[in-house]
């Protein structure tokens, strides 16, 4: 895009050291979690109700991302579209942090080694090298983080992650890898192909969504999930089995429940996090408050 190309070279010129614009990215990802992270709450919600959104035999949850929003607010206060917030953070900054060093590293090895003109495929594989690293280190964040969002029974962040192991050993704090990882292998070069950082995030989001839902049903389960939330089915904790028994049960269509709140989300993390990381960079180089 034109205008995001024209605000990157506009950056370079802010003269910031290294620290400052690893500074002005992590306050960028924070802050866009923070804003973002309802739209979290109510696609999660989706995606882990059996029962449809929609029609006469609709489950607790409508669909509808306002209604859901405010009746998890009347029900369990406004504090809980915001459950799970924490472990989202350390998700984001853990999987970013890695990602990109990963990326730089493999990067440089690969232009030492004299494979620098095979620039695309480069890209792919350190792209997906990388990302693949940064999701196994920073799953155990994700499976706590999708726990609390689903339960009302935790009192702290300790409290999940000290009951996953208990009850489930370190394997509890990996489920749902698998579809995380086919993921990647389907996002690594999605930027390559795409020119608009946005429409390629909507469109991988578009044709990766279903592993996202399966994701999510693997990391949790019927000793997870309260009976209130809804039915729960047991498939095994097989990707392939998973995907088989939701359409089997609910239907193909199943497998995009919450795709509007996750579009919504993509589209708009990608504007925030564009805009605070502008903000950021304006206010340690000073241009925010010097405009001459």
């Amino acid at each position: 895009m034109v205008v995001g190309l024209s605000r990157l070279e506009a950056g370079k010129q802010r003269n910031l050291t290294k620290i400052q614009y690893v500074s002005s990215g992590c306050f960028s990802g924070v802050a866009t979690r923070l804003v973002i992270q309802p739209l979290d709450v109510v696609k999660i919600r989706f995606q882990l109700q059996e029962e449809p959104l929609y029609g006469v035999n609709r489950g607790k949850y409508s669909g509808r991302m306002l209604k859901t929003m405010r009746m998890i607010w009347k029900e369990e206060g406004f504090k809980a579209l915001w459950r799970g917030h924490i472990s989202g953070q350390a998700l984001s900054v853990t999987y970013g942090v890695i990602q990109y060093s990963t990326f730089e590293a493999l990067s440089s090895e690969i232009v030492k080694l004299g494979f620098g003109k095979y620039k695309m495929t480069a890209d792919f594989l350190c792209g997906s090298i990388a990302g693949s690293l940064a999701t196994a280190c920073s799953m155990p964040f994700d499976v706590i983080r999708t726990r609390m969002v689903v339960s009302q029974g935790y009192r702290n962040l300790l409290h999940p992650i000290n009951k996953t192991w208990t009850k489930e050993g370190i394997g509890g704090f990996f489920h749902g890898l698998t579809p995380s990882l086919a993921q990647i292998a389907l996002n690594a070069g999605k930027d390559k192909f795409i020119t608009s950082g946005a429409l390629a995030g909507i469109v991988a989001k578009t044709i990766t969504y279903p592993l996202d839902l399966v994701r999510h049903r693997l990391q949790i389960n019927e000793r997870i999930r309260p009976g209130a939330f809804g039915q729960t089915t047991a498939y095994g904790g097989m990707l392939t089995a998973t995907i088989r028994g939701i359409v089997k049960h609910e239907g193909f269509t199943s497998l995009y429940k919450g795709i509007w709140p996750a579009l919504l989300k993509e589209s708009t993390q990608t504007a925030l996090s564009f805009f605070f990381y502008e903000l950021a960079c304006d206010i340690l180089s000073g241009s925010l408050f010097n405009s001459k």
